[in-house]
């Protein structure tokens, strides 16, 4: 057995560090122990690699194998991701695109984030309307800040989706800019970052392309912010 709180189990999560852009603790138990550290954020991260260093040491594989490899993990694409940004604050892209994912993704972040989180999403297109104004409170009521931008509209208006998802924004009180353009909502959230902020990118996650009409664009949300950081440093 495993746990991340209970010493009556036979492995158990010591000295839990918690960091907006990584997670680390000591796997401890049955005379071993072993330092963790992955750059994934969250609670469940330390869940998640207990898991899998428990059921590897089963396996029979050594602790000093599997510590060594679960440190190099990078997780998965899109999947709270932390972007290698090189900058003082952090960038996180994930594939929250309903109300309990962005509550899940920003509750993870809130409690271990001192300073402000921004969360930039959109709502997609031709999917559940009754949603999109759930999606709206739930990032309103845990964000600081929130940028509503598009998605994949497809066959829709992006304004009438963003329109959808803003009354539950409102309802927070939670300070909030539109912009139709993704692009353009990046690069604003971007500039307005400061030392130790969280700008979280919802929705797109691993997706690299938007879909408007009946037309597909290149769209990676990797490149965009790396593009845009280096517009920035640019100019100075």
């Amino acid at each position: 057995t495993f746990s991340i709180k209970d010493d009556m189990a036979d492995f158990t999560a010591k000295s839990i560090m918690l960091k907006n852009n990584q997670t680390a603790f000591a796997f401890v138990g049955n005379g071993m122990i072993a330092r963790i550290k992955l750059p994934i954020p969250g609670e469940f991260t330390v869940s998640n690699a207990m898991t899998a260093v428990a059921v590897c040491l089963e396996l029979g594989i050594s602790l000093e194998d599997i510590s060594k490899y679960i440190s190099d993990s990078q997780g998965i694409a899109g999947r709270f991701e932390v972007l290698n940004t090189n900058t003082d604050f952090t960038v996180i892209r994930d594939y929250a695109h309903s109300p309990d994912a962005i509550e899940k993704i920003l509750h993870s972040l809130k409690t271990i984030s001192k300073s402000p989180v921004t969360i930039l999403f959109g709502c997609a297109g031709e999917r559940d309307r009754t949603k999109r104004h759930l999606m709206g409170e739930a990032a309103g009521k845990l964000a600081d800040f929130v940028v509503l931008t598009t998605d994949n509209p497809r066959h829709e208006e992006a304004m009438q989706i963003i329109n959808d998802a803003l009354p539950g924004v409102l309802r927070t009180k939670t300070p909030y800019k539109i912009f139709e353009d993704r692009y353009e909502a990046i690069e604003w959230a971007l500039r307005r970052c400061k030392t130790g902020d969280t700008l979280v990118l919802a929705g797109k996650g691993h997706e690299d392309y938007q879909v408007f009409n009946d037309v597909t664009v290149h769209f990676d949300e990797t490149e965009v912010v790396a593009e845009l950081l280096e517009k920035i440093r640019t100019e100075g």
